[in-house]
Order: structure tokens, then C-alpha cells, then sequence
């Protein structure tokens, strides 16, 4: 059996060990990737990848574009499986527990022999933003598609607008007095792009057409708002309940404001519900 490395990154406070054969290169990009990488030690989520030929073999499956090809989400059994495909068909395979903890990474010969001599690993996007939303999405936290003004450890969360990308991830999670935003290297800011922690202040809704700057009134209408800017994947319909309740803490302890303001930290507003917000990639091909 071949010797193999470990490495490791953390994200939105999940910490991930990867176990990789030493014949499969691994160079991190030049980027925000490099700023979340530490030791593997007391990690929560555990991968093992090697060279095989990916099966995916699924019930039903959900198809993504990202840009330079797709990604199908789908179900064996009780596990998830995520698929990519690209320039060799299908490149990349990984399978996980139903809680995204444990999985393993098939990745074809001709895909390894690409990425030799080049930057890249074997969770490269989208395998890596799908594998770390998703375990949040398990573990209770908010995800939002937003910008945030970080000033003394406090932050001023920003949602809607049609300036910023719809791929401008935020991170919430609910604790002991109060509401923590979490950076992630997914965000087109380089600011927030780091592992960033900071107390939420308020939630700003930019809306052009909102007469004046004022709260919004009541628990189930801030929720509403929330959930129009929410990672809410279609084929994830099990953790939905649990954003809501999740998305309910949250506005329990923070402030809902709506403004009429038009800032650079606006972000596209997705309708709830709609398969191109369920992860904001880009519209999903017909499967």
C-alpha cells in the first residue's frame, strides 16, 4: 500500500482532514484557499481520496454548472454523492455519510494527470464549497449570500442589490448571546475571503423601493426576509426545517433593517424556492 499525506483546512469552524496517496499532487492556489489551511489535528470532517475509475451510480440526481463544466448532487442509499465533470468526463467522485463527515474522493487517472504541474488538489471547487456548506448546513448554521462592513470585531451584514455576486457566502452561527459571521474563501471580497470572525450587529435588506430606513416588524416577516438571500439547495429538502429554525434564531437576536440605500456590499436577491439559488453557482442544466 502507497504511503500517503494528510492535509488539512478550516472553514466557518469545521476543521477537515484530507488523506492523500503521495503520487496524486497537491499545490494549493495562489489565494484565499492558502489562508485557511492548518494541521489536520482535531478535525470533524474526515477524506480520503485515491486514483480509481468514478462510479456514479445514483437514485436521482440534481445537475449544477460552475463554469467549466458540472456537478450532479444525488443519493446511494443513505449516503450523498457528488459528481464532476469536466474536459475527461467524469473527473471526480466523492461520496459521503449522510452528515457530510466521513467520505472518500474517487478521482479518474486522466484527471490526476492533468492537475500534475499545475495549482490545484483533489477537492478543487466545486468539491470543496459543496463539502463545506453542506456540513453547515448539518450543523445548525445560516448561510446567507450577502457582504458584510467588519469594524472592531463587530460586522454590518449587507443583502441584496444587483451589484455583487450571487456566489457571496457568509456564514452565521447562533450562539450564546449573539450571532457570529464566518468568512469563507468562496466570497468575492478579499476582506471577508478570510477566516474572519466578527459579532453581527445588524442585517441590512437594501431595497430601492423602500420608502425609509426602518426595522422590520416581526419574527416571522425578518425570517421571510432572511430566507430570500438563504443557501438553500433543492435537493437538500430534509435540512430545510432546520434552516428555519436556525434562520429564526437569528433573527430573534439581530436586528432586521430594511434601506433604500444603494452600496457596493449588495448582493443579488434570489427568489425562495428557485432551482438557480440552490447553490448559486449558475443555473442548473436539465438533468
Amino acid at each position: 500500500m502507497g504511503r500517503t499525506r494528510l492535509r488539512g483546512i478550516e472553514v466557518a469552524e469545521m476543521r477537515m482532514a484530507v488523506e492523500v496517496p503521495s503520487s496524486l499532487p497537491w499545490n494549493w492556489p495562489s489565494g484565499p484557499l492558502q489562508r485557511f489551511s492548518l494541521p489536520p489535528v482535531e478535525t470533524q470532517v474526515h477524506v480520503g481520496v485515491r486514483v480509481g475509475c468514478p462510479s456514479f451510480d445514483v437514485d436521482e440526481n440534481t445537475v449544477y454548472d460552475f463554469g467549466t463544466g458540472t456537478f450532479e448532487v444525488g443519493r446511494r442509499g443513505p449516503d450523498w454523492m457528488v459528481a464532476v465533470f469536466g474536459e475527461h468526463g467524469c473527473e471526480r467522485v466523492a461520496r459521503f455519510d449522510p452528515d457530510f463527515r466521513t467520505g472518500e474522493v474517487v478521482v479518474s487517472p486522466e484527471w490526476a494527470a492533468a492537475m500534475r504541474g499545475r495549482e490545484g488538489h483533489p477537492l478543487e471547487h466545486p468539491l470543496d464549497e459543496v463539502v463545506f456548506l453542506h456540513r453547515a448546513l448539518f450543523a445548525g448554521a445560516v448561510i446567507l449570500n450577502g457582504s458584510a462592513v467588519l469594524q472592531r470585531g463587530r460586522a454590518q451584514l449587507f443583502l441584496g442589490g444587483a451589484a455583487a455576486s450571487p456566489r457571496a457566502r457568509l456564514v452565521l452561527r447562533v450562539e450564546r448571546g449573539g450571532v457570529r459571521l464566518l468568512g469563507t474563501p468562496w466570497h468575492p471580497d478579499p476582506g471577508l475571503a478570510a477566516p474572519v470572525r466578527a459579532r453581527v450587529a445588524e442585517i441590512h435588506l437594501l431595497d430601492p423601493e423602500a420608502p425609509t430606513h426602518g426595522a422590520v416588524h416581526g419574527c416571522e416577516a425578518a425570517v421571510e426576509a432572511l430566507l430570500a438571500h438563504a443557501f438553500a439547495p433543492v435537493h437538500l429538502a430534509s435540512v430545510l426545517n432546520r434552516l428555519l429554525q436556525s434562520t429564526r434564531r437569528v433573527a430573534e437576536q439581530v436586528s432586521v433593517r430594511r434601506t433604500a440605500a444603494v452600496t457596493d456590499a449588495g448582493v443579488v436577491s434570489f427568489g425562495w424556492g428557485q432551482r438557480q439559488a440552490s447553490l448559486a453557482f449558475a443555473p442548473p442544466s436539465v438533468s
